[in-house]
């Protein structure tokens, strides 16, 4: 990944700023799904839609979400936002038949679905390419290609039924950067841009829009079986990614479609850029030869 993509704007973030405040963000008609809601990202998007008003927010995880509910409703009381329906499942999204249950279950309950946010990852441990743990490695195929896969084609229906048809894909910067040790998570994220783009070529005619967005360097559970020399840079807040895409996600922005965003930049500047990113073809993934 070239130094110019880190620095794609001139300003960068590590925590939340007043033009993402979900505060001042309506998303008072809009119906949302999260997968891997428990916990750090997932968690604190559940939380930034709620602050910003949303009608109905949907979240699963594997893990324990039994107070998530209650998360949610205050985040919406204390921003003097409506109190949103909460729909909460504990679901493997790796398991095809639970997912698409998950998915009748709520079209039954609310007809459509706006948003989705496909956040649930898994990281396998760091290890050269003959020294991993195949079942280890092959867990990120299972979770993050294949879980998101079935979330998606689940998911798809009740978001044609929408007028914003809007899905995230939560990805990596390392997908452009093949350091030693990380294939079982890089290849993984490299797949997850390429489908956002590939979503677009199959439904942009029905008018599904879909982003792949690198949400920062976080600290979670799964960022510690980073290596330590990694662990160091890791200082950006759940708040920005989780803001950023509350805020992404409040309008439709159809010149964003099949593109790769990072949270840490700055949103206003990298609005400002549309006409340079639609011209050039930019923020996709493309094999550059000599001309």
């Amino acid at each position: 990944m070239k130094e110019s993509a880190w620095s794609f704007t001139r300003e960068k973030h590590n925590d939340t700023y007043p033009l993402i405040n979900p505060a001042n963000i309506d998303h008072s008609s809009h119906r949302v799904f999260i997968t891997g809601a428990s916990k750090a990202i997932g968690r604190a998007i559940a939380l930034s839609y709620a602050k910003a008003g949303a009608k109905v927010i949907g979240v699963c995880a594997r893990s324990d979400i039994s107070n998530l509910e209650k998360e949610i409703k205050d985040a919406a009381k204390q921003s003097g936002k409506q109190v949103p329906e909460v729909f909460a499942e504990s679901l493997d999204i790796t398991d095809r038949k639970a997912v698409e249950a998950a998915a009748k279950s709520f079209g039954e309950k609310y007809g459509h679905l706006d948003i989705l946010i496909n956040n649930a990852g898994y990281l396998p441990a760091y290890a050269l390419h003959g020294d991993f743990d195949p079942d280890d490695w092959w867990q990120g195929w299972e979770v993050n290609v294949k879980g998101t896969f079935l979330v998606t084609r689940s998911f798809l229906p009740l978001l044609f039924k929408s007028p914003t048809k809007t899905l995230i894909n939560l990805c990596s910067s390392t997908a452009f950067h093949p350091a030693s040790g990380c294939s079982g998570y890089c290849l993984t994220k490299f797949v997850n841009i390429r489908t956002t783009e590939l979503l677009v070529n199959d439904y942009g005619d029905k008018g599904l829009l879909s982003y792949a967005v690198h949400p920062g360097a976080i600290v979670s559970d799964m960022s510690l079986k980073l290596p330590e020399v990694i662990q160091h840079y890791l200082m950006d807040t759940d708040e920005l990614p989780a803001d950023t895409i509350v805020w992404l996600t409040a309008e439709r922005r159809e010149w964003l479609a099949g593109r790769y965003v990072d949270a840490t930049w700055d949103m206003e500047e990298f609005m400002s850029m549309k006409e340079l990113v639609v011209d050039k073809e930019l923020l996709k993934i493309r094999l550059t030869v000599p001309e």
